[in-house]
């Protein structure tokens, strides 16, 4: 797999098996395919770029983007309500901003900090 219109380049790591069965993906009742399980992928260093679990094509649980350093950049954690929260950190690891979700409509957001539990 190449990957060349970005910069740092990323590497891409995949199964066998995977790629010969045809990926994590399930066809549903109208026979559309739906992604099934966790993606990740790497930076070229091997650390860990991004990674997140899918279960009938929507994203589940948690959702992390990390810096090439391995600290992590933002995560999103996704409700079974289909509320989402985004919390984005700074470069000592500190949440520096963090916002509530539904859908495409934001509910609450933080720009100084964490939201209130």
């Amino acid at each position: 797999m190449v990957a060349s219109k970005n910069e740092p380049a990323y590497h891409i790591e995949l199964n066998e098996a995977w790629v010969l069965q045809g990926g994590p993906e399930d066809a549903d009742a109208r026979g559309q395919f739906r992604l099934n399980g966790k993606q990740l992928f790497y930076y070229g260093n091997r650390r860990k770029l991004w990674e997140v679990s899918y279960e009938q094509g929507r994203k589940v649980g948690l959702e992390t983007l990390w810096n090439e350093d391995g600290s992590k950049r933002w995560e999103r954690r996704y409700g079974s309500d289909g509320g989402w929260t985004w919390t984005i950190f700074g470069d000592s690891g500190k949440v520096t901003a963090e916002s509530r979700w539904k859908g495409k409509e934001l509910l609450d957001a933080n720009t100084e900090g964490a939201l209130a539990k």
